[in-house]
């Protein structure tokens, strides 16, 4: 026992002799913190402060009882004891300690406790900035857990997709799915982040009214203290880019289609002027056919309108050709279409038709208005499923200026005809509502459409000063209404027998195509006139050289190797400044053909054409 407490007797004073050096160190530490001038935090400073006082008390009050144990213990003088146990000493190290409590707390009230208002204040007037630069910012901005949680959306976010921060905060993003992009896309961008990395890319996304959008996104992960905690994505719509894009790439599309129309249209009528001049050549007089032969002659002149038409019909579809208006009767269109109709779809769809506009008449292209009314009911007919009914019915209506500014085609107030088509099929889902005027848009499997039916049936209304509209209800059908403006006052274009015009004169006849050469003089021949024949530019430049004064019209094809239509003409007009010359082509460039006749071309004739058309152009345009 004695040795148990002589043991403690040296061992107290030790500790707090090494208590003394330890805090003799900490309170130093503390000192040469609060001299550095390089903190600019206040408050870490005062902290430091209040810690160098309490570390200073402490080692002022471990001094006092090491001296205290030191001299019990017998090391050092005993009266050392005897002085330190006085009352009025042994109030020192108490009142030492009430002294610097005090201070303490009059430092936490006058400067720490207000410094760290300050301090929240400056915290919370940070945050609300960063709240209003997130929520007044032009980009979606979400940020996720790692659970893929929605933890905070931004007002663009709310404002954009129609959904509320409410509606969206604990969901997951996939709330915003719209099919269009598969699992495996999803996967790959969860697979990045997680990893750590960041995701660039492009979502197809779907806002709460069901309208699809596309925006561009990038997602990082957010890091505490090394660890991922959060996900945040920026997003930016890029809607009307893609549209753009989309409106562009059909623009080449179409300007490549025009081009290969054009080739085609060239070539084409070249050989239909060949079939029409020699079938009309047939019919003439002078060959005494039989009653059978004439009615075959007749038969390859109307299949070759048709295909003319053909041609004209693509033309018209890629922008290139020139487009016939004449004044047309709706009735007249209406019973061709159900002609047709009656011949192409199921014999359980059921045609009803009232005609009961009294002003029936409007001025626009016959094939481009039959052809529009003919998609719609046929794409009626695909959405009858089993049996079903197609109305068709037309009636007079007129339109106010209200309803002019209001509509989305560009229309003017008056009369109107309204051509209607009911179906009761399928109907139109109102997602697909909007997209299907839209060009290449289509539902139908891969390879059974184009996605230019209604494209181009919008785009003849739209051309001919009209209006269309679309209702739908799914189970239900729907209801197409056409809206033309009447023309009651225009002269209806009559079907008679054209007649042909002879001549003396002598026409050049230039054409890289032999056998039209030889139909062209035949057929001139055949009216009177004296035909000389060139085979191109090169070749006409020199027979019109010898012959200038004799020649009384050159009939030229425009597109032709080595020398083209346009040069001949040039060429001549040095030979002969009053050269007459009448252009002829497969390939109606309207833009070349107003030069040439404004730089004096006499006049220009499309082919194919018939040799009433030939002579009465010829007959406008031959020297008096």
């Amino acid at each position: 026992m004695e040795s148990i407490y002589s043991l403690f007797r040296y061992l107290t004073p030790l500790v707090y002799w090494m208590l003394i050096l330890l805090w003799l160190f900490i309170f130093s530490f503390y000192i040469r913190r609060i001299k550095r001038k390089k903190y600019s935090d206040t408050l870490l400073r005062t902290l430091f402060i209040i810690l160098s006082i309490d570390s200073l008390r402490t080692l002022l009050e471990s001094t006092y009882f090491g001296f205290w144990y030191t001299s019990l213990s017998g090391l050092l003088p005993i009266y050392i004891f005897d002085f330190l146990s006085q009352p009025q000493i042994v109030f020192f190290p108490k009142i030492l300690n009430l002294v610097v409590s005090l201070l303490i707390i009059f430092i936490l009230l006058k400067k720490w406790i207000p410094m760290e208002d300050k301090r929240l204040k400056k915290m919370k007037t940070n945050i609300e900035i960063y709240q209003a630069a997130f929520d007044q910012s032009p980009v979606s901005i979400v940020i996720t857990n790692t659970n893929g949680d929605i933890q905070y959306v931004n007002k663009k976010v709310c404002s954009f997709t129609g959904y509320s921060e409410k509606e969206l905060i604990g969901q997951n993003p996939r709330v915003l799915k719209s099919g269009e992009l598969d699992d495996s896309f999803y996967k790959e961008v969860w697979s990045t982040i997680t990893s750590g990395d960041t995701w660039k890319g492009t979502f197809i996304n779907k806002k709460k009214s069901g309208e699809v959008y596309w925006e561009d996104a990038q997602i990082s992960p957010l890091y505490q203290r090394g660890k991922i905690t959060h996900f945040i994505a920026t997003k930016v719509d890029i809607t009307e880019k893609i549209k753009i894009q989309e409106q562009l790439q059909h623009k080449n599309k179409m300007d490549s289609i025009g081009k290969l129309a054009g080739g085609m249209a060239h070539d084409f009528n070249n050989v239909l002027t060949g079939i029409i001049s020699a079938a009309q050549l047939l019919k003439s007089p002078k060959r005494n056919l039989d009653e059978k032969s004439i009615i075959y002659a007749d038969l390859i002149l109307k299949s070759s309108e048709r295909a003319t038409d053909i041609i004209k019909k693509l033309m018209i579809f890629s922008r290139k050709g020139t487009v016939t208006t004449s004044t047309i009767d709706i009735n007249k269109i209406l019973d061709d279409v159900v002609s047709i109709l009656e011949g192409t779809i199921d014999k359980k769809i059921e045609i009803l038709i009232n005609k009961g506009a009294t002003k029936r008449k409007f001025i626009g292209n016959y094939s481009a208005i039959e052809s529009s009314i003919l998609n719609i009911c046929i794409n009626a007919s695909h959405a009858i499923l089993s049996g079903g009914q197609i109305h068709i019915n037309t009636k007079n209506i007129s339109i106010d200026k209200n309803y002019c500014d209001s509509s989305t085609f560009d229309i003017l107030p008056g009369e109107y005809i309204e051509i209607g088509i009911k179906d009761s099929g399928c109907g139109i889902p109102n997602d697909n509502i909007k997209k299907i005027f839209e060009p290449f848009y289509t539902t139908k499997e891969q390879g059974k459409g184009t996605g230019l039916g209604l494209f181009t049936v919008y785009s003849t209304i739209k051309d001919h000063q009209g209006s269309l509209d679309v209702q739908s209800q799914e189970g239900v059908g729907t209801i197409f209404s056409i809206l033309l403006p009447c023309s009651d006052n225009a002269i209806e274009k009559e079907d008679k027998i054209t007649p042909i015009f002879s001549g003396s004169s002598t026409v050049l006849v230039v054409d890289d195509e032999e056998f039209n050469r030889i139909l062209n003089k035949d057929l001139l021949e055949s009216l009177g006139y004296k035909v000389l024949l060139a085979k191109d530019g090169e070749e006409s430049v020199e027979i019109f050289r010898k012959n200038h004064l004799e020649i009384d019209l050159v009939l030229m094809d425009m597109i032709m190797p080595k020398m083209s239509g346009s040069e001949a003409f040039y060429k001549m007009r040095e030979i002969d400044e009053n050269c007459n010359v009448v252009i002829t082509s497969g390939n109606a460039e309207n833009g070349m053909i107003k030069v040439l006749i404004e730089q004096g071309v006499a006049d220009f004739i499309s082919k194919p054409y018939k040799i009433s058309e030939l002579s009465k152009v010829l007959a406008r345009n031959m020297r008096k």
